[in-house]
């Protein structure tokens, strides 16, 4: 019979499921074998898990909640942790783009409809250490919603940014370069409106991650926020209501889409103003 290891919280994201993981097996009275014989698997499996060392593919996670009669508990709980593409908020957050006549999008760092990829894997692996799963997997999420304004037709996409955002370094000057430059160009489709926050703003600061999504025709508008560790969705008409106004108030301290572009374009120019070198 093998020992449980205990728990560390500090393993980062993946402990989350591990821990609730473990909760349910000894309310069960299992030990780890004991659960690694109901699914297949060994103790040592099990005990990675709930370690958080390894986060176990979906298929096990729809096991493990039957044999332990999570009652849903534990996929939820995979679904909050997990960057796949076939996870449960991932298909809804395409879903919800896909279909929106308009896209309101604010937070503290750049909008990722609007990242390259080589911006968006420099800033992602950033937090591979922590948050664990497959780095190309959460760059092609990211590259799905980058394409969700490149549609035809497109939405109208509104999105405001602080200035802080544009001095975010991930990667290269090179990636910083193209990054910034390709906030500028995209800022001068017509159906893009950036706006910068800038540092000097006397108005309302607002600190998360929020999108507002409005359908062509059919369907609720839905609010998407983001938190350290949960996407949550709402399509209840007050929520909405409140947040549309933050959005508001907090523009009412943005530059105009000119002087934001400028500001975008001067920053360039003052930190990474020469294309990088070709490499030997």
């Amino acid at each position: 019979m093998s020992t449980s290891k205990p728990l560390d919280p500090s393993r980062g994201y993946a402990a989350q499921f591990g821990i609730v993981l473990r909760e349910l097996r000894i309310a069960r009275g299992w030990t780890q074998a004991e659960l690694g014989v109901e699914i297949r698997l060994s103790d040592s499996a099990i005990s990675k898990f709930e370690t958080g060392e390894r986060v176990p593919p979906e298929d096990i996670v729809d096991l493990l909640d039957k044999v332990l009669g999570a009652n849903g508990r534990l996929i939820e709980e995979w679904d909050s942790i997990s960057e796949s593409a076939d996870a449960r908020w991932a298909r809804r957050l395409f879903a919800v783009e896909a279909s929106a006549a308009t896209i309101h999008y604010f937070a503290m760092d750049i909008p990722p409809h609007l990242q390259t990829e080589s911006y968006a894997r420099a800033l992602l692996v950033r937090g591979m250490a922590f948050y664990g799963g497959d780095l190309e997997e959460k760059v092609q999420i990211r590259m799905r919603r980058v394409s969700a304004l490149h549609r035809d037709p497109p939405p109208q996409f509104s999105a405001l940014i602080y200035e802080s955002a544009l001095g975010q370094v991930a990667g290269t000057a090179g990636v910083m370069r193209d990054q910034l430059l390709c906030l500028a160009k995209m800022s001068e489709e017509p159906h893009v409106h950036l706006q910068v926050i800038p540092n000097n703003s006397s108005g309302l600061m607002a600190f998360g991650n929020m999108m507002i999504t409005k359908p062509r025709a059919g369907k609720r508008s839905t609010l998407y926020t983001a938190t350290f560790n949960r996407a949550r969705f709402s399509t209840n008409p007050e929520e909405l209501a409140w947040h549309e106004a933050l959005y508001r108030h907090v523009q009412l301290g943005a530059l105009t889409e000119e002087q934001s572009r400028e500001l975008i374009v001067n920053s360039v120019e003052e930190k990474y103003p020469c294309a990088p070198a070709a490499p030997n």
